[in-house]
């Protein structure tokens, strides 16, 4: 039985009836198909006989800090003067005999910096969660930053929808009330942004606004996704 519903007006199955179905249990706190709930993971929660957590400054990556300007407000060393590093690098590993393993890298808004095994537990969402919680209040986190990606079901639909529709594509932005928006958001990567926010704060609390896609020639996709407030009752748009 398939886990999402096709409904007419449907442009870009698979992943856009999944990526309403996210979005409709960050918006509705009343809609009781959501099975997420909310993570009480910690990082001290962790335990070290089986996971390795490094934690040292680290200056923000070039990459990282040209799709950062493109957001405006968000702090660097460059423009706060600071010569040292303004960020912090946090590494996460597994202590598993098996390193063959592909890892997977994202960043947060605040250069929070996670590696972890892709069949490990607890979920990448929850560890997301407790990285940033770390050092920062939930209330803060306003930017989601996934960068070169290497998952290849979200590649996928980048490559057969989202490039096709813009051929031009180097940086374009998604509302919410677009179709492109809830293709993207049913990807994996999406759906882990999605699983981040309803474990963080529950249904009907936060929620992803605008999906951002950017592809500078001959490199790898990077997206940004933009978090609000869910609007309440008359504001609720």
């Amino acid at each position: 039985m398939s886990s999402y519903h096709l409904v007419e007006g449907d442009r870009f199955p698979p992943w856009q009836p999944k990526g309403r179905k996210y979005r409709q249990w960050m918006e509705d706190f009343e809609n009781g198909d959501c099975k997420i709930r909310q993570s009480s993971l910690r990082l001290r929660d962790l335990d070290q006989t089986n996971w390795t957590i490094c934690i040292i400054p680290k200056s923000l990556p070039l990459r990282e800090t040209l799709l950062t300007r493109r957001v405006g407000g968000l702090p660097t060393e460059g423009n706060t003067g600071n010569q040292r590093p303004f960020y912090k690098k946090v590494s996460i590993r597994s202590n598993q005999e098996d390193t063959d393993d592909p890892a997977l890298e994202w960043y947060g808004p605040q250069e929070d910096f996670v590696v972890v095994r892709a069949q490990d537990e607890p979920y990448i969402s929850e560890i997301s969660k407790a990285v940033y919680e770390n050092s920062f209040s939930l209330d803060t986190l306003k930017y989601v930053f996934v960068t070169r990606l290497i998952d290849e079901d979200t590649k996928n639909c980048l490559n057969y929808y989202i490039s096709s529709d813009r051929e031009d594509l180097v940086y374009h932005s998604y509302e919410y009330t677009e179709l492109q928006f809830d293709a993207l958001l049913g990807t994996k990567i999406g759906k882990t942004v999605a699983y981040l926010l309803l474990g963080a704060f529950g249904q009907g609390v936060k929620r992803v606004r605008r999906i951002a896609v950017i592809s500078e020639v001959g490199q790898d996709w990077d997206l940004r996704f933009d978090i609000e407030d869910v609007p309440q009752g008359d504001e609720f748009i």
